[in-house]
């Protein structure tokens, strides 16, 4: 018996470090939005190299392959605004932003009414630099990075 725990075990060991290993090389994406409203809301992003316009459910992510060097604007339209064809709230990524991943949480909660569109903080509220889906965010866009544009 003692024989196969000392087989065993190593070998466990190994399978999860290599497993771990794996994960933590998995390529991560340079733009993630979050809809954390509950509700749905339909997003457009565009960029110089791309644009492309989809709808969030609530809890619902989006992940592009977006270069870290380029400007972004995203609009939203707010679900609960049915009548209207133009986007509700219009954002800017800085300059400054170039070069930093764009982890996004759109929360229009009381507590971020001015500021809906926010940085990913993750469940450590950013003490340990991980996204709220687990990729380094230690090279994140900050909230000074995000212009609302009237």
């Amino acid at each position: 018996m003692s024989n196969a725990k000392a087989t065993l075990f190593p070998l466990f060991f190994a399978v999860a470090f290599l497993g771990f290993h794996s994960l933590a090389n998995a390529k991560e994406p340079p733009f993630e939005l979050h809809n954390g409203a509950t509700h749905g809301i339909t997003v457009e992003i565009v960029h110089k190299e791309h644009h492309f316009r989809t709808h969030l459910s609530a809890g619902e992510r989006v992940s592009r392959d977006i270069s870290k060097d380029s400007n972004i604007v995203i609009q939203v339209q707010d679900e609960t605004n049915r009548y209207s064809f133009k986007p509700d709230y219009r954002f800017e990524i800085k300059e400054s932003a170039h070069g930093k991943t764009k982890y996004l949480t759109w929360d229009p909660s009381k507590r971020y009414r001015e500021r809906r569109l926010r940085p990913q903080t993750g469940y450590s509220k950013g003490i340990m630099f991980y996204s709220d889906k687990g990729f380094n965010s230690n090279n994140n866009v900050n909230e000074s990075d995000i212009k609302l544009v009237d």
